[in-house]
């Protein structure tokens, strides 16, 4: 069955039009980012602080919701220290990928709802950030919330072959062009004051704001998105891509063999090429 001059010109308009929707896909996503660097990783911030269990079901439950669309939290811990003695963890920094932190002042609360202790415990929702194993267990020690699929950065900085070392100021500085706050006075201040201060509620809250953007950096390298992949699809495959990671602390390789890697769950990891 031969075809006709009007099934050509049919053909060969719907690839035109095929073509021109991938083209225009992919300029608004390429705009998209470059809105994205213009404004900051941290331009729709919002802090919520919470000091009660009725705050923190609701934040829970937003996050959660948050979590659908993208399913990784930034997450880091503060507490004080004195006289060389750690307190029990003081605040719980969660961050959402739409820009929502919440502070959850763990000194001030009677009670910690159990949804809280559910989230922190969902293997399908990372836990990102710089020393989250080692935060994981504060918090188990210290409250017993037990968090699962905490993954350090540092694994993927390190996969993405970003020249360490690997601290967070070092790495939202280099990867994302960002200057943060680490003076020791707020670093070591006290964490369970009456009422945070605006400087330490923004050095809190911008830790768990970078570990998301960090991670959505580091993750788009390790695993790109092609144009007609769905989110869904893409995160299941990046799990299974960093699987190894998760929940294992993180090692700066020795000294004599800068750029060598240590063992995850499978004894090794994968460098980008």
């Amino acid at each position: 069955m031969g075809f006709t001059e009007r099934d050509r010109t049919i053909a060969a308009t719907v690839a035109v039009v095929g073509v021109g929707t991938a083209a225009v896909l992919v300029a608004l996503c390429n705009k998209r980012k470059i809105i994205q660097r213009f404004r900051g990783p941290l331009y729709d911030q919002t802090i919520r602080v919470v000091t009660n269990a009725e705050e923190c079901q609701q934040i829970v439950g937003t996050l959660r919701n948050h979590c659908r669309d993208y399913r990784i939290l930034g997450f880091d811990c503060e507490w004080v220290t004195e006289k060389g003695k750690r307190h029990p963890v003081a605040l719980l920094q969660l961050a959402s990928h739409q820009g929502l932190c919440a502070l959850i002042r763990l000194c001030q609360m009677k009670r910690i709802p159990p949804e809280l202790g559910e989230l922190l415990n969902d293997p399908g929702i990372l836990k990102v950030g710089i020393g989250a194993i080692e935060d994981a267990q504060l918090l188990r020690s210290d409250y017993n919330l037990k968090v699962e699929s905490a993954l350090d950065l540092r694994h993927l900085a390190e996969r993405c072959r970003v020249p360490g070392p690997y601290g967070m100021a070092r790495l939202a500085e280099k990867s994302l062009g960002l200057q943060l706050d680490k003076h020791w006075r707020v670093r070591a201040s006290d964490w369970e004051a009456l009422e945070l201060s605006e400087r330490q509620l923004k050095y809190a809250a911008n830790d768990a704001h970078v570990a998301v953007e960090l991670f959505r950096l580091y993750a788009d390298r390790v695993l790109r998105c092609g144009i007609f992949t769905t989110r869904k699809k893409w995160f299941d495959s990046l799990m299974t891509e960093i699987e190894c990671f998760l929940d294992q602390r993180y090692k700066d390789p020795p000294k004599s063999q800068k750029g060598a890697t240590s063992g995850g769950k499978n004894g090794k990891k994968k460098l980008l090429d």
